[in-house]
């Protein structure tokens, strides 16, 4: 095995970490889908079923990252390899941390964010917030990493996995995340 960057045609390099029979590991850089949108069917899931060859992209996603979020994705190549990988973030055996900027500082060294997110019922979709009374159970646990003047950059830990989960815990806390375009101020 040897890692490998692939061309996919002016979406951007993605490095290939690890490839077997069963699951295709990739770094997926920010400003790219992980799997097809409404709008837009370019997508790192579509480039990677095109050049492997997998049969439906339905059973090749586990889990995705945001549009704007760069760092590790799994791929399965079938659907026996899909139901293990599932099992296993369902199961919590998948470690998954984030690294974000954030702006200000913070008075303690780590903390737990326990706030129920729903979809936004103002703004509509894509956007979630912070719904007590509908929300779903949703914990980010975050450890501060390095501490500037104006920002801070933290290790964030979800318990869970709502979309966008990480900007809206962070934003609840007054801790936007530096250049989220849904979340935080302009």
């Amino acid at each position: 095995w040897k890692s490998t960057i692939i061309d996919n045609s002016g979406l951007g390099l993605e490095e290939i970490i690890y490839i077997d029979d069963h699951i295709i590991i990739v770094n997926k850089p920010a400003n790219l889908q992980s799997i097809p949108g409404y709008t837009n069917p370019i997508s790192l899931a579509s480039v990677i079923q095109k050049k492997y060859q997998i049969e439906r992209i339905d059973h090749m996603t586990p889990h995705r990252l945001d549009y704007s979020t760069s760092g590790i994705i799994i791929f399965t190549r079938n659907i026996k390899a899909l139901s293990n990988i599932q099992k296993q973030f369902r199961d919590k055996q998948v470690f998954k941390r984030y690294s974000a900027i954030v702006n200000g500082t913070f008075d303690s060294l780590e903390g737990r964010i326990d706030l129920p997110i729903g979809k936004d019922t103002i703004n509509g979709p894509p956007l979630n917030m912070i719904d007590y009374k509908y929300g779903r159970n949703s914990i980010t646990n975050w450890k501060l990493i390095e501490s500037g003047k104006y920002c801070s950059l933290v290790h964030l830990y979800p318990e869970t996995g709502r979309t966008h989960q990480l900007r809206i815990h962070m934003a609840a806390i007054s801790h936007h995340i530096l250049g989220d375009q849904f979340y935080a101020p302009s």
